[in-house]
């Protein structure tokens, strides 16, 4: 029997490998930047101003300086020091009596420098970025955005995670400004069109989920990064998985779509379908390793048809591949049957040169067999 799985296990992975634990087990490594720091402590619960900048900046660089200085050591020195590192940044952030203008200031000069130490590319130490990654993740501050949105572009999957999951952290704070709202969702769109992971791109999605408010731009965005994905899951650099399921899901909540959205999206969402039921079958012939996949394509594949049921609404019965496919609950069902009349739905759905599907008629207009 299939149960989804509410996780994808490699989230998991992906954090173990980063040497650290979900959530973060902070070492108790002191509150302060630097050994009895009286400059933070003298502006905790005051308003810093422009003229501590360079304060705050010489802290901040000596324990980035510190970390890469570790990050060229032993593994398990590297690893301690990147914790050591978040760790006494987030003390710093979480004590009980920072001031408002405090938390921010430092949120600031910290976003400033960590852009600065993004720009170095493959010259950074990966240690030392996850770190830094881990940092922002968790500030929840727009001041954090531009080193955010640098850190997508890193090689490291674990940087580009992280940053994506500190992008969704301050959805709120970025939608009070309608043109920050749109350049952030563009650069997002610019690096999920090419993300490969499925548990980055995931995220990256997540991080594009603004309010009913920014409803257009945030269309444009996935619609774009749904056309990047498609084109290298149709040329199979991308193995077909469940990252588009939170886009999904997005999209099934939101209300008063226009005739030309629900077109563009339909016909992306067919092409994904085909793709995911093809993945569902292959993943079948792979034995109880492919388990976890199988039950993210499930979801998704369910998900899809949903969306597209209810947008499409035909006149007569529905073509129902989920029905088919909750026979692989059952013991006594032969998967191979049951992944035949899947794929016969599917058809009802995308049509074939011969034999039209819903999905081919107008408005929808999807080629046959939605390539």
């Amino acid at each position: 029997m299939r149960l989804f799985r509410s996780f994808h296990p490699t989230v998991l992975l992906v954090l173990i490998s980063m040497g650290f634990s979900a959530p973060m087990a902070f070492a108790q490594a002191g509150a302060d930047l630097g050994p009895k720091d009286e400059f933070l402590e003298n502006l905790r619960t005051g308003d810093p101003t422009t003229a501590d900048n360079k304060s705050f900046d010489e802290r901040i660089a000596t324990e980035i300086t510190r970390l890469i200085a570790a990050a060229d050591g032993a593994d398990l020195v590297a690893r301690q020091a990147a914790r050591d590192f978040v760790s006494r940044f987030m003390n710093q952030f979480k004590n009980e009596n920072n001031s408002v203008a405090f938390k921010e200031k430092l949120a600031e000069r910290v976003g400033l420098k960590m852009v600065e130490q993004f720009n170095r590319g493959a010259e950074l130490p990966p240690i030392a970025a996850r770190a830094m990654a881990e940092v922002l993740s968790q500030l929840g501050s727009v001041s954090g955005r531009d080193a955010l949105l640098e850190g997508l572009k890193s090689s490291d999957q674990v940087v580009r995670y992280l940053c994506a999951k500190g992008l969704a952290l301050i959805i709120d704070g970025v939608s009070a400004d309608a043109r920050l709202t749109e350049v952030t969702l563009n650069a997002i769109a610019e690096a999920a069109a090419k993300e490969t992971n499925a548990v980055v791109a995931a995220a990256m999605y997540e991080a594009m989920q603004y309010g009913n408010d920014h409803t257009a731009k945030v269309l444009v965005a996935v619609l774009k990064v749904l056309d990047g994905r498609l084109e290298l899951m149709r040329a199979s650099l991308q193995s077909v998985d469940a990252a588009e399921t939170p886009l999904v899901q997005y999209l099934l909540q939101l209300n008063g779509l226009g005739n030309d959205d629900k077109v563009a999206i339909v016909g992306r969402l067919a092409v994904l379908l085909r793709l995911s039921v093809e993945a569902y079958e292959d993943a079948n012939s792979q034995g109880n390793e492919a388990e976890p996949r199988i039950d993210a394509l499930d979801q998704l594949i369910a998900l899809i048809e949903d969306f597209i049921e209810t947008t499409v609404k035909p006149s007569g019965k529905s073509p129902d591949i989920r029905s088919e496919m909750a026979k692989l609950s059952k013991k006594d069902q032969n998967e191979a049957a049951v992944i035949a009349a899947m794929k016969i739905e599917l058809l009802l759905w995308i049509g074939t040169p011969q034999t039209p599907g819903e999905l081919n008629k107008a408005p929808w207009n999807v080629p046959a067999g939605a390539p």
